[in-house]
């Protein structure tokens, strides 16, 4: 009686070449020429490791008997050499002898998975990154399928920048714990990542892990400590200095940004006079120094582009040009000039009319308000319009309507000595005859003025 073939679950074996990667519940196939003794085939075949302890295993036969199946009662252990004995004690049904075969079979390697991950008790294994993170109590908790080595492991465990970790490992070699041995930053990401190139003590391979977090902010003092009033005085001497120190040199003017070249901005510089008068006042700056600005600003301000009185929203602070702020945008804007009127007459409130300087100052900002032409923003309706140009004349077709920051143009408009709106422009237009009560609840708050839910955040700040 001879062997046909004999198969680890889908590797055929061969007794001549020891066979690798069989896998820990592969079942055996042993096919004879004939059909064979069941009672030897119990006793004649027998699976056991190199310690020889023998494999406990289900056997069960063909029907014609040629064939015989062992099926290991419990899966085979990872990575471990095994023999397949097909002893010579295996006997036809008629008595045909056979001469005994040995098979050598290394199993594969094991699977180290992550049964579980906690950040400060937290599952952390499928979730999002969390947030709001305690930065000085940071604890990380990997729990494993099998023991790791104890020699080395830590390096295979990392929070990204630059933390300063500490790794211990459990008693029974399957979780690892990292704390952090000094606070992280506020308001910081960090990377927790597990490397692939982690093994079990037994050599299972590990696909590695990966998942981030967020700080919560420091609440640690990062500069000394100062009184309120002392941080309303910083914070207002700071809000001045960007008017001032990012002036344009030729004009004086407020840039759009700190980075805009010979962009100014008509409202922003409105807002940076009204910063003079708290800079001098203050003493941020000197009177002189203040009014030295002022009269520049005047100066540009008498000779750049007007539009019935009104100025663009940006200007070129070099030339005094008109800076289109968008395709059709490139003539008055009676926003930006209302929030320069304010700030011009807040200051002109603040000089001294004894002061011939002064006074003058203050007669030349009269003569600049008393020259817008509001009521050329009606455009011949009950209600005021935000744009107009020689090119595009009021196609932007905006009116002012509230609530929002626009109600300042209204006020100065009915308030003009020389051309004054009529009441009925404001409550026609800007309060929509009525349309402008809100009244309803929005987050459990009663929004009294306004459109549903409020209005665009810019159009409600000032």
């Amino acid at each position: 009686m001879q062997l046909v073939r004999v198969e680890a679950g889908s590797i055929i074996l061969n007794s001549d070449v020891p066979a690798t990667g069989i896998a820990a519940d592969a079942v055996f196939t042993i096919e004879f020429s004939s059909a064979a003794d069941t009672a030897s085939l119990h006793s004649g075949i027998t699976l056991k490791n190199d310690a020889g302890t023998i494999t406990a295993c289900h056997y069960s036969f063909s029907a014609d008997l040629s064939s015989a199946t062992l099926d290991p009662v419990s899966t085979l252990d990872y990575l471990t050499n095994y023999t397949l004995d097909v002893s010579s004690g295996i006997k036809g049904i008629n008595g045909e002898s056979f001469p005994g075969v040995k098979y050598k079979l290394t199993t594969i390697g094991g699977k180290l998975t992550l049964v579980n991950v906690s950040l400060n008790g937290i599952p952390f294994k499928n979730s999002k990154p969390l947030a709001n993170i305690d930065l000085n109590q940071v604890t990380l908790v990997a729990e494993f399928s099998a023991p790791l080595s104890n020699s080395g492991y830590q390096s295979y465990f990392t929070l990204s920048g630059g933390a300063q970790m500490t790794a211990t490992l459990s008693s029974d070699s399957k979780s690892v714990t990292l704390s952090n041995s000094q606070p992280l930053k506020g308001y910081s990401r960090y990377s927790y990542n597990i490397s692939s190139n982690l093994t079990s003590l037994a050599g299972y391979s590990f696909d590695g892990f990966f998942n981030s977090f967020f700080t919560c902010m420091d609440s640690t003092d990062k500069y000394p400590r100062i009184s309120d009033e002392e941080l309303l005085d910083k914070v207002q001497q700071q809000t001045f200095r960007y008017f001032w120190d990012f002036g344009h040199p030729s004009c004086g003017m407020a840039r759009e940004r700190n980075s805009s070249g010979d962009i100014v901005t008509t409202g922003g510089s409105g807002f940076g006079i009204m910063a003079m008068v708290a800079g001098m006042e203050r003493g941020f700056i000197t009177r002189a120094e203040g009014l030295s600005r002022l009269d520049k600003i005047l100066h540009f301000l008498e000779t750049c582009d007007r539009f019935h009185g009104a100025w663009p929203h940006w200007l070129n602070g070099a030339t005094g040009k008109t800076i289109p702020f968008s395709q059709k945008d490139d003539g008055a804007d009676l926003v930006e000039t209302s929030f320069m009127i304010q700030g011009l007459l807040a200051m002109r409130e603040y000089l001294d009319p004894s002061s011939a300087t002064e006074g003058a100052l203050a007669g030349r900002i009269t003569g600049l308000w008393e020259s817008v032409e509001w009521t050329w923003f009606q455009n011949g309706k009950d209600v005021l319009y935000w744009h107009w140009s020689p090119k595009n004349l009021f196609i932007m077709n905006m009116q002012l309507r509230g609530y929002n920051e626009t109600l300042i143009s209204y006020i100065l408009a009915a308030s003009s000595p020389t051309y004054p709106i009529p009441a009925s422009a404001y409550h026609n237009g800007y309060a929509s005859n009525g349309a402008i009560r809100n009244g309803k609840k929005y987050f459990g708050i009663t929004l009294p003025l306004g459109g549903d839910f409020g209005g665009p955040p810019v159009f409600y700040s000032l």
